[in-house]
Formats: C-alpha cells, sequence, structure tokens
C-alpha cells in the first residue's frame, strides 16, 4: 500500500477540515517551519529544472533566489531559532486574525440583536 494513495489524502483532508482553529494555526506555522528548514533548495531546484524545461530564462531568477536563500540560511547559525521563529509569529497572527474576526461577528450580532429589540 502507498503512503500517497487517494485514500490516504482524502483522510488528511478530513482530518484537517475536522480540526479546530488554534490546530489549523499551528499547523500551518509548523508547514512553514518544515518548509523553510527544508523546501528552500528543493523548490529552487524546481525553478532550475523548469527554466531549462520551458525555455524560459526568468525562472532562472527563480532558482537563484531560493537557492541563494536556501545557502545563506544554511550558514547561519541560528537558521533552526528562525525558522521556528518564523512558524510561530504565523501561527500567532492567524490566531490573533481569527480572534478579531470573532469579535467583529460577535459584535455585529450584538448590534443586530439591540436594533431587533427596539
Amino acid at each position: 500500500m502507498s503512503y500517497l494513495s487517494i485514500e490516504n489524502l482524502l483522510l488528511a483532508l478530513l482530518i484537517l477540515c475536522s480540526m479546530n482553529n488554534i490546530a489549523k494555526a499551528f499547523l500551518s506555522g509548523a508547514l512553514l517551519t518544515i518548509y523553510l528548514r527544508f523546501g528552500l533548495e528543493p523548490t529552487g531546484w524546481l525553478f532550475y529544472e523548469a527554466s531549462f524545461f520551458l525555455s524560459v530564462d526568468s525562472l532562472y531568477w527563480g532558482y537563484s533566489i531560493f537557492r541563494g536563500g536556501a545557502h545563506v540560511l544554511y550558514l547561519w547559525s541560528f537558521q533552526n531559532i528562525f525558522c521556528v521563529g518564523v512558524g510561530l509569529l504565523l501561527a500567532m497572527w492567524k490566531l490573533r486574525k481569527m480572534t478579531s474576526n470573532n469579535k467583529a461577528v460577535s459584535n455585529s450580532n450584538t448590534v443586530s440583536n439591540k436594533t431587533s429589540e427596539s
């Protein structure tokens, strides 16, 4: 049985949809952390291959940017702390955005209730 089967992908999607907002925020932060730590260089190689396969020279700039970013991050001694910090910032931003949206919804409900009572 393959790990990337349709059933497993649908199960992962179902689990993601049933998660609460806090778990979704921290999951997105964790995914960004993993991408920054391990995904910049493969993304650069995708741009490299696409630039030669499609014969589009401007895609080579994407390769240079992602590959250079991965190299600079690799040389930096605080790379893990930086990646985790950016992931936590994303999670906190998403949580703050969700709470401000909830306050706006609850305030509009309160205003509509007051107007319907009078």
